[in-house]
């Protein structure tokens, strides 16, 4: 009994040795190679994958290239549209104290070029008001309404919670903004308020400014 022992041992510790060795070309078993191989993409030359032999090197584009040129007719971000328009910090904290700083301390970067619409004086080019009246109509209109009295879609057709609670830009009577300073609206679009989310996501600091301009317009109006 115990020599059928011994070679059962023996046969286990020669299967586990000879199982542990490898030589190139051997094709030994393994669990999700990729995991233990990984073909890094070069982006300007074409993967050999030197640990397999007879690999060929991967085609992916015709030119041998991984990186390729932008499509045509992509629009080139450079440093100054990343820092004047994509990336800028906002230092006022989301409360209280926050919302009532930034209705002094926030200026629309836009200056008065004596441009009207309708008869009412803005303060900014008509290229910047223009580019708000869209950003507005995208944004803002299903909530606001198109004449910013809180009439929109969203808001006048029974849809709760928002039926009936959204100011009135051209009224200041009430809960209406009329009088509503430019940073406190740039405060409010940042972070939202109320029932309002942020839009910091959808509009970089530049296109909040540009759709203040149109808002100030119906303030004005």
């Amino acid at each position: 009994m115990r020599y059928i022992h011994t070679i059962w041992i023996s046969i286990a510790l020669i299967s586990l040795a000879t199982s542990c060795a490898y030589q190139d070309g051997d094709r030994n078993i393994e669990y999700s190679p990729n995991m233990y191989h990984s073909i890094p993409l070069e982006p300007y030359s074409q993967v050999k994958d030197d640990w397999a032999q007879g690999a060929e090197p991967q085609t992916i584009f015709k030119n041998g290239l991984n990186a390729q040129n932008a499509p045509e007719g992509t629009l080139p971000r450079t440093e100054g549209w990343y820092e004047k328009e994509a990336y800028q910090p906002y230092h006022l904290e989301n409360d209280t104290a926050g919302y009532r700083i930034s209705a002094e301390g926030l200026k629309s970067p836009f200056e008065s070029v004596g441009y009207e619409y309708n008869g009412v004086a803005v303060d900014c080019s008509a290229e910047t008001f223009q580019r708000g009246k869209r950003l507005y109509e995208v944004y803002c209109q299903v909530c606001h309404g198109a004449s910013g009295q809180g009439n929109g879609n969203l808001t006048s057709k029974g849809n709760k919670p928002f039926d009936g609670i959204v100011p009135d830009y051209t009224s200041d009577v009430g809960t209406g903004l009329k009088n509503l300073p430019a940073g406190k609206m740039f405060h409010s679009i940042t972070y939202g308020k109320g029932q309002m989310g942020s839009y910091a996501s959808q509009m970089t600091p530049q296109q909040r400014w540009e759709v203040i301009s149109y808002i100030q317009y119906f303030q004005r109006k």
